[in-house]
């Protein structure tokens, strides 16, 4: 590279002289844009700035040697120009050398820029690596999303009126990462929660902290750059951060349940349940309903024995804290008895649905009505009762129909029971009523089908 430095004027570095090369990394779709001996800036296809900057005169010393609380201070202290705060500030080992890691964030109305730092000791310097990243577009998007989940759990309270009628502070969005002493005027807010960076990959703050994994994963440091002594280790316990466990984990679940992320939804909805010997340590309302969801999304990826003792769980609570005849408790007996069905525990399934559904009926659920009274149909059928199983399944399709006719939406179910309908009209001989479900079988899946391929309103 002497000829190149030389080219663009350059006096190459020194044989030993720590430089910002002296600091290797994955640099995969960063493009250089200016380069000195001592810092190197690139940017990435967003437009997004990366930066390497060796200070071989650092005035404030390395805080980690004061310890976790010395260098939290020092950061925020750093942060502390209003429309400035700190994120999360830690310290992890990087090519055996324990490294400052800061996430920061300021206002830049009508976004928030994040930057994130891992800061390198070097013989006789430092090196801070750091990326800068914006919104682009739409802005705000995250916030949103979670303020408006929360407000309907529960979790945040709309403030009240404004004497003076100007904006007010939302009680409890916004907080210091470790101290609360600092919480006024703190940036860090409860829409940073790490949780939802795998849910919003594209959003800065996301990006900011998996560039920061993938640094610290792949950082290399010139022999001749290593510290020429040993810097204790502070480590950083997982959970002192304020913001663990801030936004609770059903809310995370619902925010990847709402995105069609449900394998996602799942693991923070079971991460949700706090567990002893193997069972629900807590019996309530909130945890039944909990349970019940996570038994839909185990049934949606076929993990039936994990659906089943979710599904019987959610059951057994939500009898003991809302009572039998409870919608909720009534659903958690259709869905556990329309499992068993699946998993041909008939004799098991049978009393559950055979007690929920004429209640359903009764109080005019019929798309509950609907589906219990399919799988009664198919228990009969699987015991060879066809015109029970017949008479069930034209009860479904009733149920169906009177749902569609309340809802003006199309019930794809009613094609899964004339189906079952047809098969059953085979087995008693009735040719000409089982050809005539099966085409009103396909008539709804054509409709169905349609109505996917239709383009939204605000897209035509």
């Amino acid at each position: 590279m002497a000829w190149l430095d030389r080219l663009l004027g350059r006096d190459p570095p020194s044989p030993g002289v720590v430089t910002a090369r002296s600091i290797a990394f994955d640099k995969t779709g960063l493009r250089a844009t200016s380069r000195t001996t001592n810092r190197i800036e690139w940017r990435d296809a967003d437009g997004d700035t990366v930066v390497v900057e060796v200070d071989h005169n650092p005035t404030d010393g390395w805080p980690v040697v004061g310890g976790l609380e010395a260098l939290r201070a020092h950061c925020r202290r750093q942060a502390a120009p209003p429309g400035h705060g700190i994120v999360s500030v830690d310290v992890v080992e990087v090519s055996g050398v324990s490294c400052a890691r800061v996430v920061t964030k300021h206002e830049r109305l009508p976004t928030y820029v994040y930057e994130g730092a891992l800061v390198v000791p070097l013989r006789d310097a430092r090196a801070t690596l750091t990326m800068s990243a914006s919104e682009h577009g739409m802005t705000g998007g995250r916030e949103v999303m979670v303020t408006m989940q929360l407000f309907s759990s529960g979790v945040l309270r709309p403030p009240p009126p404004s004497p003076t009628g100007g904006p007010q502070r939302l009680a409890g969005w916004a907080f210091d990462p470790y101290d609360a002493a600092y919480d006024e005027s703190a940036l860090c807010s409860l829409a940073d929660d790490e949780r939802l960076d795998e849910l919003l990959p594209q959003h800065p703050l996301s990006k900011v902290r998996e560039w920061l994994r993938q640094v610290a994963e792949t950082v290399a440091i010139a022999p001749e750059a290593r510290p020429n002594r040993d810097l204790p280790a502070v480590p950083s316990p997982p959970s002192d951060n304020r913001a663990v466990g801030r936004v609770p984990s059903t809310a995370i679940a619902r925010l990847y349940f709402l995105a069609d992320r449900h394998e996602g939804a799942a693991r923070h909805l079971e991460a949700s349940i706090p567990m002893r010997d193997g069972e629900p340590a807590v019996a309530d309302a909130e945890t039944a309903s909990t349970l019940l969801l996570l038994g839909v999304l185990r049934e949606g990826h076929n993990e039936w024995v994990g659906a089943a003792w979710a599904y019987s769980r959610a059951l057994a609570m939500s009898r003991s804290v809302r009572g039998e005849l409870d919608m909720e408790t009534l659903r958690a007996a259709a869905n556990l008895g329309r499992l068993y069905v699946q998993m041909d525990r008939v004799e098991d399934a049978r009393p559950l649905l055979e007690r929920v559904a004429p209640i359903f009926e009764e109080r005019g659920e019929h798309t509950d009505a609907g589906v219990s009274l399919n799988d009664l149909g198919l228990i009969k059928r699987a015991g060879g009762e066809h015109q029970d199983a017949r008479s069930y399944f034209e009860r479904a399709l009733r149920h169906f129909e009177q749902a569609e006719a309340k809802s003006g939406k199309l019930i794809s179910d009613r094609a899964v029971v004339l189906t079952n309908l047809a098969s059953v009209f085979d087995a008693l001989g009735d040719r000409q009523r089982a050809k005539a479900a099966r085409s009103g079988a396909e008539a709804v899946r054509q409709r169905a089908r349609a109505a996917q391929a239709r383009p939204a309103p605000h897209a035509r």
